[in-house]
């Protein structure tokens, strides 16, 4: 049994606060899980080898900034890209993951990436990052 402090929540739980997202998971013994993520925070998932290659390339290429942000892309870009990484690195959940890693809703987020299918710009995104090799 965790140290960690008793929280009695009825429902899905989101608490939203200076910019910063608590994710909480309740277990079926009743146990609270947290996941705090601000933007700027690099998660261990973000740390191996594989993940900083790929961060190297998508900085050369001026998508993604030192702290693993967006860099001047469109929400439906960020959803391409959100896909695309977690796919590369194995990342479950990857809307809640990369909407708490950039700061915005994870439904959000994934309504950008499947308007990003809909439209014919987007193809030239995703060459941009066929291009980019782990």
């Amino acid at each position: 049994m965790s140290n960690a402090p008793r929280i009695y929540v009825r429902g899905s739980y989101i608490d939203i606060h200076d910019n910063e997202n608590v994710y909480l998971t309740v277990d079926k013994d009743g146990e609270v899980k947290t996941r705090t993520l601000s933007p700027g925070d690099i998660p261990d998932e973000l740390r191996t080898p594989q993940a900083c290659t790929l961060h190297e390339k998508l900085c050369k290429d001026g998508l993604l900034d030192e702290g693993w942000q967006p860099v001047g892309l469109s929400n439906s870009e960020k959803g391409m890209l959100a896909s695309w990484l977690s796919g590369k690195l194995g990342i479950a959940n990857q809307w809640k993951w990369f909407a708490a890693l950039w700061g915005m809703k994870p439904e959000n987020l994934r309504s950008a990436y499947y308007k990003a299918l809909e439209q014919t710009k987007s193809l030239t995104f995703q060459d941009r990052l066929k291009n980019i090799q782990s």
